[in-house]
């Protein structure tokens, strides 16, 4: 079967192809023109209490491909996390910075993952870009989902990327940049930092008390931003860039690099 981002040949061993396919032969036989278009590959997966899901390509597969993959992380609920019991939600979404293209998604989570990531597998197929996913509309009150889905979310954050008002660094390459002389700048409270443990050799300024403290860091050299999920990190980066810092966030935060490396942080 063709894999439909890459038009190359692919074993995409799943049901739900199986079948088109199947109903594709039979119009063929009947004397009906059905051609296939490939597939994306989408498939879930229940693994105890979580699911986790991908359609597309991954980010390795499309570099080796020779695409030219951006990728950006985002942790949200599956429903207004003010409702009781919201659980949370993972994305990774992996898509071309200059056109937009979305090349594939994943995700991991207790509930709503099958939703968010069928509903990226339906944009891959219809053509629609990450600058269309902040409009996608979906049926929103408390109990299932968000004012501001995650799905829709992940489409700013990525637009965001693409558009150059922020600039992102993944978590592994988190290390070599630290090698290489930029300085890792955590913007979460005391209290997390106590509570949660925290990077090694990590500057401290928690985002209320940035601007007040601006003068604590070094404009010679360039930053790499934290925090819990990406939101106030983000906020950090841009009141470091106004004041001509050069700065990066780091993409999915404290909560992703803890779970992929919790030997690399510390707990007092």
């Amino acid at each position: 079967m063709k894999q439909q981002i890459t038009n190359e040949d692919t074993l995409i061993s799943l049901a739900s192809p199986a079948n088109r396919q199947g109903r594709q032969v039979a119009d063929v036989l009947g004397g009906l023109t059905r051609k296939n278009k490939g597939s994306v590959g989408t498939a879930i997966v229940r693994v105890f209490d979580l699911a986790a899901a991908s359609t597309g390509v991954s980010e390795r597969s499309a570099k080796l491909t020779g695409l030219n993959p951006q990728v950006v992380h985002l942790s949200g609920k599956d429903h207004a996390g003010y409702y009781p019991d919201a659980t949370d939600i993972y994305l990774k979404l992996i898509f071309d910075a200059d056109t937009g293209k979305i090349y594939g998604a994943q995700g991991i989570g207790a509930k709503g993952v099958d939703k968010r990531i069928d509903i990226l597998a339906t944009a891959i197929k219809g053509g629609l870009t990450i600058f269309d996913l902040p409009e996608l509309e979906f049926t929103y009150a408390p109990p299932f989902g968000s004012a501001k889905d995650p799905v829709n979310m992940i489409g700013y954050a990525a637009i965001n990327l693409a558009e150059g008002i922020s600039a992102n660094i993944q978590w592994h390459e988190l290390t070599d940049a630290l090698e290489n002389g930029k300085q890792l700048l955590d913007v979460r409270s005391e209290m997390e930092l106590t509570n949660n443990g925290r990077f090694q050799e990590a500057l401290h300024i928690p985002l209320d008390e940035l601007r007040d403290r601006l003068s604590e860091l070094d404009p010679s050299v360039s930053y790499v931003v934290t925090c819990h999920s990406g939101l106030r990190s983000y906020i950090a980066e841009r009141i470091l860039k106004q004041a001509g810092i050069n700065c990066q966030n780091l993409d999915g935060a404290f909560s992703l690099y803890n779970t992929i490396k919790p030997e690399m942080i510390i707990h007092d």
